[in-house]
């Protein structure tokens, strides 16, 4: 009996690109250092005054027309002006895009903080309801909320800002002198692991060369390495090369289409010679 072992062989590139998109769902909980650069908010003028605040709010790329024509609308009940008269506590004019990356962009408006309603007696004249304040922030933001608008208080550290600047150019820099070195480490014993690698392979089609075929020992090992995308091709040229030595317990001719169709789980992968295929991958 004869027969034929082989492994093939080849080469995938490996490529990546860095992905700028930033979900509406995590800049609304990341902290804003994360989200804007240092001069994202340089020069601006932030409020926070017994009257006014400065908010930043997330809005979806796909939906900036939308604040830019509503946010001054927006929780439009909320102030009264007179009995009959309201309005929302956001400053008409005050809002201002601070930076956009990705399917998300960051804007400031400025709002009214609250409103302090006064105090009386209740009915009778002894009992006195002290008054209570009334938060336009928050209202404001549960309002934008249900039209895809997240408002966050603006709480910016640049100092932390310029320590993490500092700790990633540490990192990059740690990175590359560790890249370099087992770059080097990997040169110097690629050569052995890979003789290695291959006398298992060798060791391992002899084996199972032995064991399919019998002693004494009438087999031909060979490497054959397959042309880009032709893997499967010399696989199946191979299959007819070596039909005769298919066992007659696996069924009819390999180009018996119902015949393969019928073959058993765990046979489907079954080749009338040893294969051992070894990919190797180019970085």
């Amino acid at each position: 009996a004869g027969g034929g072992s082989g492994g093939t062989g080849g080469s995938s590139g490996k490529g990546g690109g860095k992905g700028a998109a930033t979900t509406a769902a995590v800049a609304s909980t990341a902290p804003l250092e994360e989200l804007m650069p240092p001069t994202a908010v340089e020069g601006r003028e932030f409020l926070d005054t017994e009257y006014l605040v400065t908010s930043v709010v997330i809005v979806p790329k796909q939906l900036e027309e939308k604040w830019l024509g509503s946010y001054a609308t927006i929780a439009s009940d909320l102030v009264k002006e007179a009995p009959s008269v309201s309005c929302s506590p956001a400053v008409p004019g005050s809002t201002s895009k601070l930076y956009a990356e990705g399917e998300t962009a960051v804007y400031a408006v400025t709002l009214l903080k609250g409103s302090q309603h006064a105090g009386a007696y209740e009915d009778g004249g002894d009992v006195f309801r002290p008054g209570q304040f009334v938060d336009f922030v928050q209202a404001y933001s549960a309002a934008a909320k249900d039209l895809g608008f997240v408002v966050r208080p603006f709480a910016y550290d640049a100092e932390a800002v310029a320590k993490s600047a500092r700790e990633k150019e540490d990192l990059a820099q740690e990175v590359e002198r560790l890249h370099s070195a087992i770059t080097r480490w990997c040169k110097a014993h690629f050569a052995e692991a890979f003789v290695a690698w291959m006398h298992l392979k060798v060791i391992r089609a002899f084996v199972e060369s032995v064991l399919r075929y019998g002693l004494p020992v009438d087999f031909v090992t060979a490497i054959l390495v397959p042309n880009k995308n032709r893997e499967l091709h010399l696989q199946r040229d191979l299959d007819k090369m070596f039909k005769h030595l298919k066992s007659a317990n696996l069924g009819g001719p390999l180009d018996d289409a119902a015949g393969a169709a019928d073959k058993k789980e765990g046979e489907k992968d079954y080749h009338p010679y040893v294969l051992q295929k070894s990919h190797a991958t180019s970085i």
